[in-house]
């Protein structure tokens, strides 16, 4: 037995806050920090520090 699934098909559908979350997230300190991913690559990162 195949279960039902809705399809979404409009704008309006897909970002229904019934069924929708925004998800945010936060790399400032891959980019600013001194201990940061882009700096630990060893990638100039001080003109994102200024």
């Amino acid at each position: 037995m195949t279960p039902n699934i809705e399809v979404l098909a409009t704008v309006e559908d897909k970002v229904d806050p019934g069924h929708s979350a925004v998800l945010v997230i936060d790399v400032q300190n891959d980019f600013c920090d001194d201990e940061g991913y882009l700096h630990r690559l060893g990638l100039d990162i001080n003109a994102s520090q200024a």
